[in-house]
């Protein structure tokens, strides 16, 4: 009984954050509006506080009793790592010698990122970054036009 009530009030929650929503327009006051986006980005970061919980009670249960099998399902704990480059310039120098100074083998050791368009915007001209370097605007999946979205910048941490 207490998962239905749970699952309930959380739908109720959620609906009533859908109708805050729908009833706006671009009539409404802006302090409506902002109203509306405070509530949803509370709820959203009480759901990622939530979801650590989960993920802690999760792994405490696996450490304790093994993973969890449910059909096609496994959850199991793993430690999570990733790889960083300590030092870039040493690095290329090494791949470079590695490859035997094969210049397209080394191409191919780079991700499609390798390269910080700010930076390379900083000491390229206008014309030489526009051929090597593009915007790309993500578009709607349904419609097909560039996709819009908020952008928020606190003139607090503007240099």
């Amino acid at each position: 009984m207490s998962d239905q009530l749970t699952t309930v009030s959380i739908n109720d929650a959620i609906n009533s954050l859908i109708d805050e929503v729908s009833s706006l327009s671009p009539d409404a006051p802006v302090e409506q509006v902002l109203t509306v986006r405070e509530r949803i980005d509370a709820a959203t970061q009480r759901l990622r506080e939530v979801k650590g919980m989960i993920d802690d009670a999760t792994i405490a249960w696996i450490d304790a009793n093994g993973d969890i099998e449910v059909d096609t399902v496994r959850y199991y704990v793993s430690v999570s790592k990733t790889k960083k480059c300590k030092d870039n310039r040493a690095a290329v120098e090494a791949i470079f010698e590695a490859v035997g100074g094969d210049f397209d083998a080394f191409v191919e050791t780079l991700s499609s990122n390798a390269l910080k368009p700010g930076a390379c915007g900083n000491v390229l001209s206008e014309e030489v970054f526009a051929e090597h370097f593009e915007v790309i605007e993500q578009k709607d999946l349904r419609t097909g036009k560039p996709k819009k979205s908020v952008q928020k910048v606190d003139s607090r941490f503007i240099k």
